[in-house]
């Protein structure tokens, strides 16, 4: 990841001297780089940087990726602008290259918010989008957000078994809490 990230920053220079409006393409790429490496500030700059290039052209590929990949970085410290941005994005996409992964963005972060209902609707969109365009790295995304999905409901409904089982087994037992 070393190797990619030291390419990654030479063809941005090189892009940059040249005056090149391409520049913000590899500055997505670097964006995801740093989230797999973990780096959320760094990731989070490069999405800004990325979106602050693409502005003055109105390059929604750009857009629309950066805007994915800032939600994601910004999912733990600050989830309500993170849903505000993968929507943006997951709307902004029809058409784009990227729209079956920014509903999965969408549906990781429903699931996160516990929003079963609109992660599931998400899973499905992505999964559409991304058995249409032949994308197999989104399908797969897809599936696991499904997984996920079903994996939540089910906890759900264990939690309400053993509930109700405690409550007839154990009826007279102090509770913390009133249910």
């Amino acid at each position: 990841l070393d190797e990619a990230r030291t390419d990654l920053g030479m063809a941005i220079d090189l892009l940059q001297r040249q005056g090149s409006r391409l520049v913000a393409y590899p500055m997505t790429v670097l964006a995801r780089l740093f989230l797999v490496r973990g780096d959320v500030e760094q990731a989070r700059s490069a999405c800004e940087r990325a979106l602050a290039l693409a502005g003055p052209t109105g390059d929604r590929q750009v857009t629309i990726v950066a805007r994915m990949l800032q939600a994601q970085a910004l999912s733990d410290r600050e989830p309500d602008e993170a849903w505000e941005l993968a929507q943006a994005a997951a709307l902004d996409a029809s058409g784009s290259l990227n729209v079956a992964e920014a509903w999965v963005v969408v549906g990781r972060l429903a699931l996160a918010r516990g929003e079963l209902d609109d992660a599931r609707d998400a899973a499905v969109r992505a999964a559409d989008f991304a058995r249409t365009r032949g994308d197999r790295w989104a399908l797969a995304g897809a599936i696991v957000l499904n997984i996920a999905v079903w994996g939540a409901v089910l906890a759900y409904g264990l939690q309400l078994v053993s509930f109700m089982i405690l409550r007839k087994k154990y009826p007279n037992v102090d509770r913390p809490y009133r249910s």
